[in-house]
């Protein structure tokens, strides 16, 4: 009985942290900021980050990165890459962060879940 038990919570733990697959129910189109709503709409729209890794004279500078990514059926998202950034390479650690944590739902017009790649524009904004 305990082996059972001991079994039983280690497929529950793992089970937990398993990492989701990429599904594709269709082959992904691709879209931009203006048609991506047609497919897919964020869960969330903001995020916040800690930049204690980042050197103090970096830390007030704002920038951008634009990301291109996969978002899978299910309203997930892989396979990021950093297309640009600016300043170069300063916020891309916290792009791919970001966009790792966003989550999709599927639009009204998007019934069959067709997945998108996706290429976003992410700003952030230094702490003055």
């Amino acid at each position: 009985m305990k082996t059972f038990i001991s079994l039983l919570l280690t497929l529950l733990i793992y089970g937990c942290n398993a990492t989701p697959e990429v599904y594709l129910a269709k082959d992904a189109v691709e879209v931009n900021e203006d048609t991506v709503g047609q497919y897919w709409k964020h869960k969330n729209t903001e995020y916040s980050f800690t930049i204690n890794n980042i050197s103090p004279d970096k830390q007030n500078k704002d920038g951008y990165v634009s990301v291109r990514y996969l978002i899978d059926s299910n309203g997930n998202t892989f396979q990021p890459e950093v297309l640009e950034s600016h300043p170069k390479g300063m916020w891309d650690a916290f792009a791919l962060k970001a966009v790792k944590h966003q989550q999709f739902v599927y639009a009204e017009e998007n019934h069959s879940r067709i997945p998108v790649y996706y290429t976003q524009k992410l700003t952030f904004k230094g702490v003055k």
